[in-house]
């Protein structure tokens, strides 16, 4: 990345820095549809993206890509969610929301709100009567995904069956010592604490809309899969949140991986090590899927 010229975060404007990393969208893996739209939304159309491996599918993903709140959009995540849409056999409604620092807290959270919602009240439109939905993101789309978890369970919202958190923030404090523990060669603490800045101010960072580990109480929340990469300082929020949901009764897979960087998950096409986490992820879903399956028989 450095020898391509990757830009070092905070060095330009979010704009600026988005319209750098916009690359043309390259199609790795075919998907029996793949069909963009929109929903709407409390600030406009949400653009989306709805991926259907069959016409018949078992249950169904939400999506929410990640790029720090700030960077990020349907295509940055494509490559991975047509491997999900395809190994695990669900349809995926893959979502945008909007961006910081154009659109700050709590903009993400209620466009998040809003795709679930949408999503939950058309479901048989994606799958049959029961299947249930998922959601599913990773680093900034993983948080949103815990967060749409806690407020569905709070607010009487949608029926979330399962929460599948890819190297997840879920913690406000960027001086934490774990931010500390080492020097990340991706994703550093310089850099997480600039994504911070651009979404929310510092005396906002224990709500539990941003900060999901900060939530009066875990119990009653949906299984959860979590995975963590070795070299990740986000790893220490990811096996913390683990470790809360266990203490509230709450089922997680964990899902760690030697070797592996901060966004390996969302290049997983180009890496073995992508790809192996990509299988473990879908074949968690699946076993997760068939177990609701034979509960609702």
């Amino acid at each position: 990345m450095k020898a391509a010229g990757w830009p070092k975060l905070g060095s330009m404007p979010a704009a600026q820095l988005r319209a750098m990393l916009k690359m043309p969208l390259m199609v790795f893996t075919q998907v029996r549809t793949v069909t963009d739209g929109t929903i709407p939304g409390p600030a406009g159309d949400i653009p989306i993206r709805v991926y259907r491996p069959a016409d018949e599918v078992p249950g169904v993903i939400v999506y929410f890509h990640g790029g720090g709140w700030t960077i990020g959009d349907l295509d940055s995540v494509d490559a991975a969610v047509r491997l999900v849409a395809n190994k695990t056999g669900c349809a995926v409604v893959s979502a945008t929301y909007r961006l910081a620092p154009e659109h700050p807290f709590p903009a993400a959270v209620d466009d998040a709100m809003a795709v679930v919602s949408w999503v939950a009240q058309h479901l048989e439109d994606f799958a049959p009567r029961g299947a249930p939905l998922m959601v599913m993101g990773d680093s900034a789309g993983a948080n949103l995904a815990a967060v749409a978890c806690l407020l569905s369970r709070d607010s009487d919202g949608p029926e979330i069956s399962l929460q599948i958190l890819i190297y997840p923030a879920t913690e406000g404090d960027v001086h934490s010592p774990a931010m500390y523990a080492f020097e990340s060669p991706f994703l550093d603490r310089q850099d997480i604490e600039w994504f911070y800045d651009q979404y929310i101010p510092p005396e906002q960072r224990n709500d539990p809309r941003f900060a999901p580990a900060e939530a009066a109480s875990h119990s009653g929340l949906p299984p959860a899969v979590i995975v963590t990469a070795e070299y990740d300082l986000l790893t220490a929020h990811g096996e913390a949140y683990a470790r809360k949901l266990q203490q509230a009764g709450v089922p997680v897979t964990s899902l760690h991986y030697e070797g592996a960087i901060h966004g390996f998950f969302g290049i997983g096409v180009q890496l073995d090590i992508g790809q192996r986490a990509i299988d473990d992820v879908s074949r968690a879903i699946v076993r997760h899927v068939t177990a609701s399956d034979r509960s609702a028989a």
